[in-house]
């Protein structure tokens, strides 16, 4: 529960400075890049960190003839952004997506003109990690299904695999469903239902009310450092892009 608050607050958070980050990326990257690029956040992409998404759009002009209009739109995944650093890692690789789309008007994939800009980015900021063609990174999900044979695990976001019907392709043995707690364990549900009730197999998301005594449990467990977390969140995305210096 406690982490899950603290989730939501770090989306809210970054919500605020992604304007000022994309206005920040296209000044130095390239000034022909629109000096404000629309980024959303995705709970669609649960493996991707990012896309860049290419339109072309067609207006007339007053005397008729027709008119074409690139645009680029960032998308970010709330499942696999989950840290500053992914968020600033995965801005600097779509956004050389979106640069080939705009100003080379090709989708090049991560062809030559790809790595053209990153090469760009590198040397603009020298400090930051080299932008990579695909992210290495660990994917927190909730669920785990473990094969009571073998071994094997499947990760999943939600609820999603019957474990009465589905069997291991391996062993052919049953799955047992595990729930992945903030520490890194896996419990089963049983377990697991006192850091929140709503994994509870038998109970739905939809009809779980949050008691007032949970409210009060969290209140008396908060540290100082917990409720300053937030804030350094915050300040912690812009002043990694405050402190790069421009060579």
């Amino acid at each position: 529960m406690i982490q899950l608050f603290h989730y939501c607050l770090f989306i809210s958070s970054i919500l605020s400075y992604l304007s000022a980050i994309s206005s920040l990326l296209t000044t130095y990257v390239h000034p022909q890049l629109p000096p404000k690029l629309e980024i959303i956040w995705s709970r669609r992409l649960l493996k991707t960190a990012g896309l860049c998404k290419y339109m072309m759009r067609t207006s007339t002009h007053s005397n008729g003839t027709p008119n074409q209009v690139r645009i680029a739109q960032i998308l970010l995944s709330e499942k696999v952004c989950t840290t500053a650093e992914r968020v600033r890692d995965t801005l600097l690789h779509e956004i050389c997506h979106a640069a080939v789309w705009l100003i080379n008007g090709l989708n090049d994939g991560h062809g030559r003109h790809w790595k053209s800009w990153a090469n760009r980015v590198h040397r603009v900021w020298p400090k930051l990690p080299v932008v990579s063609v695909c992210h290495a990174y660990t994917i927190d999900t909730r669920f785990t299904y473990r094969c009571t044979g073998c071994g094997v695990c499947i990760n999943r976001h939600s609820k999603s695999l019957d474990i009465t019907k589905k069997i291991c392709g391996h062993c052919r043995s049953k799955f047992e469903l595990l729930i992945n707690t903030p520490k890194g364990r896996m419990l089963r549900p049983s377990l697991a239902a006192q850091y929140d009730k709503r994994l509870l197999p038998h109970c739905s998301s939809n009809n779980v009310t949050k008691m007032p005594c949970e409210l009060e449990k969290y209140q008396l467990s908060r540290t100082p450092d917990e409720n300053n977390r937030n804030h350094n969140v915050e300040n912690g995305l812009s002043n990694m892009f405050r402190d790069l210096r421009v060579k």
